[in-house]
């Protein structure tokens, strides 16, 4: 937070606005935290539920990527069966993953881009929740690896292995994390039941056995903030609109742009001319808003239709290391 103050000295500015996508939120309520009176707009996207600790936004995970998996994506797939041929259902697309994922732990399969195991599938489909425009590219490999030769399929790459140190040097250090190995063990099978595709992991895990300093940081709850804009699709896998809800109760002078009927994360900037429009009338033209608000969410789109531009881009990287 000092590096980023001391930033806005050397730009000599007496004010900066701030504009934080999901880790980035967290980021941005914690600046405005320690630093109340060097921001000036607060634009808040996909947020992590930044006035508690890092555990209950990780144990949120599985609820939502098992919601946007089951409401959003297997019946976008079910829809295009014809091209990908994995169920005429969004249930029949969940039962092929299903019989996938078994097939692949007893033997996985060795195609150009590595060896896809039964946590890499989990891994690609998970990835693939974040944004509407990765539907395609990953039902068309998740096709491939069911068995299935998809219409006009020609073989996607990949990402590759990413390091995930910058992620657990934060989130283990920034908070405390409750329980060890025994706990650990009945979450998951607790969080597996009720949402299998995500559930099960325990993505916080390291923590449990992290040699963490003596780090006692300010509570954020918006004291000081004149104001701030919070964005929030309904079904965020990654930063569910729970946690969202909770981070707004108890942020001071903020007020919620709840997107319905939409799961992406990163929602500004993009494609849905509503939400610019509202952020833009806040941040460009320096209008506070006085009320939460509601925009729509944008379609699905049909197989094949991409997504281009940095803020895209961006959100790959972000995917990457499992923001």
């Amino acid at each position: 937070m000092k590096d980023l103050d001391l930033l806005r000295q050397v730009l000599g500015r007496k004010k900066v606005d701030w504009l934080g996508y999901s880790g980035g939120t967290w980021m941005g309520a914690y600046f405005a935290t320690y630093f109340p009176k060097s921001l000036d707009k607060i634009v808040l996207d996909s947020n992590a539920a930044f006035t508690g600790p890092w555990q209950p936004v990780f144990d949120d995970w599985g609820m939502g990527f098992e919601r946007r998996f089951r409401v959003d994506f297997t019946p976008w797939v079910a829809k295009y069966d014809s091209i990908y041929h994995l169920g005429k259902t969004g249930e029949e697309v969940r039962q092929t993953y299903e019989r996938t994922r078994a097939k692949l732990a007893q033997q996985p399969v060795t195609l150009p881009e590595g060896t896809y195991n039964a946590v890499r599938l989990d891994l690609l489909l998970f990835q693939g929740q974040y944004s509407k425009h990765s539907f395609d590219s990953v039902a068309r490999k998740f096709a491939e690896l069911a068995g299935v030769v998809p219409t006009g399929l020609k073989a996607q790459a990949s990402y590759p292995d990413a390091s995930n140190g910058t992620l657990y040097s934060i989130i283990c250090n920034d908070t405390p994390f409750h329980g060890g190995r025994r706990y650990l063990e009945r979450d998951a099978v607790q969080d597996g039941a009720k949402w299998p595709l995500m559930g099960y992991y325990q993505i916080m895990g390291p923590c449990a056995y992290w040699d963490r300093p003596n780090v006692q940081l300010k509570h954020p709850n918006g004291s000081g903030v004149d104001s701030t804009l919070m964005v929030q699709s309904v079904r965020d896998p990654a930063t569910p609109l729970e946690g969202a809800q909770r981070a707004h109760q108890s942020f001071r002078n903020s007020k919620m742009l709840t997107v319905q009927d939409e799961g992406d994360h990163g929602i500004y900037g993009l494609d849905n001319a509503c939400v610019n429009d509202v952020v833009e009338r806040y941040l460009v033209d320096r209008v506070n808003p006085t009320s939460d608000s509601t925009c729509p969410g944008v379609p699905l789109p049909e197989p094949g239709q991409q997504q281009a531009g940095v803020l895209e881009q961006a959100r790959e990287l972000a995917v990457r290391v499992g923001w």
